[in-house]
């Protein structure tokens, strides 16, 4: 139920001004920059970087501009590039409430993929995110919790999903929830440190993802250095071959492009889908 600002007495908004975090406190102070009670004006720094990371159950806050770090418990700090989460395993969320968030660019290392973690970017309504990197070693709590990342608000702006380390489970769930959320300017998709397990997804839920995307999407598979040569090639064919070509070079169109053997002296492979029949 709303309630009118201006019927509030001159301590009840110094009260209101104690009890809201600074995130509350400056929307306020936009909304009604005249109104006694709720000076003085919130200030706050920028900073570049926001690294989250808990160690012993303590969640420890990290905020830096170029090299140089900034104090990131005294004031309100206003995130402009990127937020980096490490090792957020703890069932709870994440306390933005001293922060603004517009960062373009979220990586997860190492975190348990939660409700919880999830919900607290949800709460800050962003909508300036450009590129999302799920780091290896970060599991999931749910096959919802994904569907629920991927159709949030803040990923409407996406362009990169990185994934790293994926499993055959989590990628058919990464899959599904992109093919169900519709993300217009997403142009990359990247699967880092892929093994022999990876392509062992519903090629078909994979064909759909490809056909759904725009003709300048690029999807970018990059094997682990210990993978066999023989054997990932037996694996994309029989992976590919029910619905695309490939060859030795990118066409600029949507494609997939596949690396895979020693560093440095990479085989890559690039994949377009056939034309779709209907008889």
């Amino acid at each position: 139920m709303s309630f009118p600002m201006e019927v509030l007495t001159y301590g009840l908004r110094r009260r209101l001004h104690e009890l809201a975090t600074c995130n509350e406190l400056l929307t306020l102070q936009v909304a009604a920059p005249d109104y006694h009670g709720l000076q003085p004006m919130q200030q706050f720094r920028s900073v570049d970087t926001v690294t989250i990371t808990v160690t012993d159950n303590k969640v420890v806050v990290k905020a830096t501009n170029g090299a140089t770090e900034v104090n990131a418990t005294d004031g309100y700090i206003n995130l402009r590039d990127d937020l980096q989460i490490h090792d957020f395993t703890l069932e709870e969320s994440v306390d933005l409430g001293n922060f603004r968030l517009a960062p373009n660019y979220i990586n997860l290392h190492g975190c348990l993929i939660s409700e919880e973690l999830v919900s607290s970017f949800v709460a800050q309504n962003l909508q300036t995110v450009k590129q999302l990197t799920i780091g290896g070693t970060c599991g999931i709590q749910s096959d919802k919790v994904v569907k629920m990342l991927c159709s949030a608000p803040l990923l409407t702006p996406l362009e990169k999903l990185v994934i790293t380390d994926g499993s055959d489970a989590s990628l058919n769930c990464w899959l599904e929830a992109v093919i169900e959320t519709s993300h217009p300017s997403m142009r990359t998709m990247h699967w880092e440190d892929a093994t022999l397990c990876t392509l062992q997804i519903n090629k078909y839920r994979f064909e759909r993802l490809i056909r759904l995307q725009q003709d300048n999407f690029k999807l970018e598979i990059y094997f682990k250095n210990s993978a066999r040569i023989v054997k990932v090639e037996k694996q994309l064919t029989e992976f590919f071959d029910h619905a695309f070509d490939w060859a030795w070079k990118d066409y600029s169109q949507k494609s997939v492009k596949v690396s895979y053997g020693p560093r440095g002296r990479e085989f890559t492979k690039y994949y377009y889908l056939r034309d779709e029949f209907t008889y």
